[in-house]
């Protein structure tokens, strides 16, 4: 591992922590406004944006550091946006079906029969079979449109943007009710942290 390397990562480590003792108060402060949101000017409210503010400028100056670190050992990307991402729980299971997919990979090319050849082999054959099917409506589609005359085309294509916005509108009521079953639940469970048997 270079030097360079050596320094900028473990700053780079830092920062996810530093992004989720942020995300706490921004998250506790900012969604549940309304009825039980505290006044503007009581202590706590002061105390919390005081909080907020420290820990955002903490964050800016360390992530203005790494930016400094970074054009100085990489001087023909200063121009270029640096990202940092902060990894979760869904990121390291990506992370290990990815090396899982990429161990049975090399089993395959070894010609190795192991579980994770298996695997692979399962995995690149549903990719396929999905990849070949899309292809077979797109072609499907395409050779009807290719043999429609042009007042068909139009009455075609309003049919399908009229069954697109169907389905987007289908689509929004089930997150709506998604939502609102949610909200009930956190109410529900609201009421009962507040109303706790003795």
């Amino acid at each position: 591992m270079a030097s360079y390397q050596r320094l900028f990562f473990p700053l780079l480590l830092l920062l996810p922590s530093l992004l989720h003792h942020l995300c706490i108060p921004l998250c506790s402060c900012e969604v549940f406004k309304g009825v039980t949101s505290t006044p503007r000017d009581s202590p706590n409210h002061a105390n919390q944006h005081a909080q907020k503010t420290q820990l955002i400028n903490s964050l800016k100056g360390k992530t203005n550091q790494i930016r400094k670190m970074y054009n100085a050992l990489n001087e023909k990307n200063v121009n270029l946006p640096l990202y940092l991402f902060a990894n979760d729980n869904d990121e390291e299971k990506r992370q290990v079906l990815k090396d899982l997919f990429l161990r049975g990979y090399l089993d395959v090319l070894q010609g190795l029969n192991t579980p994770l050849s298996k695997y692979y082999l399962s995995m690149r054959s549903a990719q396929r079979a999905q990849r070949t099917q899309v292809e077979a409506k797109i072609r499907n589609e395409r050779d009807l449109i290719n043999g429609l005359s042009l007042e068909n085309k139009k009455r075609h294509v309003e049919e399908k943007l009229r069954e697109y916005r169907f389905l987007k509108d289908n689509l929004l009521q089930l997150y709506s009710t998604i939502e609102k079953r949610l909200k009930s639940v956190d109410s529900l469970m609201a009421r009962l942290d507040m109303n706790p048997k003795n």
